[in-house]
């Protein structure tokens, strides 16, 4: 059970840390800001009351796709970069030991950094 909880507890900072909570709720509030308006206003333009209900109910329906986007990307100065599995921070003592591993050095860069991940126990996706 402490594993489980373990596990747990590392979702949830990798959650805070991707900054998925503030997204998702950041979304909510505007999706019912919208929401109020469209109350308001889609009745003023002669659209049906389930108009209103399908945009609430679309809005709903789109969390979980918010969720994944901000899971996989985050906003910067510099623009809308993907965000890796990690952050590798090459300075780390563990991260700079794995990526300049005898046996990783023959690898491509990108090569050991999957290595790396799948050293460490993170799901990684192959194309």
């Amino acid at each position: 059970m402490g594993r489980h909880v373990g596990k747990l507890s590392q979702f949830y900072r990798e959650l805070s840390r991707r900054r998925v909570f503030r997204t998702v709720i950041a979304y909510i509030v505007v999706v019912w800001v919208l929401s109020q308006g469209a109350a308001d206003l889609f009745p003023a333009f002669g659209l049906e009351d389930w108009t209103v209900r399908a945009f609430v109910l679309g809005g709903i329906a789109l969390i979980p796709v918010v969720a994944l986007l901000s899971w996989r990307f985050d906003i910067t100065p510099q623009g809308v970069i993907s965000d890796p599995f990690i952050a590798l921070d090459a300075n780390h003592p563990s991260t700079a030991f794995w990526l300049n591993h005898p046996v990783c050095d023959r690898l491509p860069r990108d090569k050991r950094i999957v290595a790396f991940l799948e050293q460490k126990g993170f799901p990684v996706m192959r194309p």
